[in-house]
């Protein structure tokens, strides 16, 4: 039985989706941020601004389609995971856009490795 509650407690990094709500990691952990994006209509969700990696470092992104297929017009998630590097506070600014437009959101995550 052991086993079975410690297998259950073994999770992927921490997600966090709202921008509004400030992100508290510690050192050598990874988070990743999710948000809703749908790329079979070309768009997607780019950094604004170059990292302070001294802090933050980008590890991988990754678009995972919703239950629909993949249909055009059917949405999804974008997954941008980041490994908490060195302490202090970082802004992570994100834009989603399609090439050439204008952003059709953004948003600022704030990150806070202790």
């Amino acid at each position: 039985m052991a086993s079975l509650s410690l297998a259950a407690c073994t999770t992927g990094p921490s997600e966090f989706s709202d921008p509004a709500v400030p992100i508290e990691v510690k050192v050598g952990e990874e988070f990743a941020l999710v948000l809703e994006s749908n790329a079979t209509t070309g768009y997607r969700w780019t950094l604004t601004a170059g990292l302070e990696t001294s802090i933050v470092r980008l590890l991988i992104t990754e678009y995972r389609a919703g239950n629909s297929g993949g249909l055009v017009g059917a949405g999804g998630k974008e997954y941008w995971r980041f490994g908490a590097e060195g302490r202090g506070t970082t802004l992570i600014p994100m834009s989603y856009t399609r090439e050439g437009g204008p952003p059709a959101n953004t948003a600022v995550f704030t990150v806070t490795v202790k």
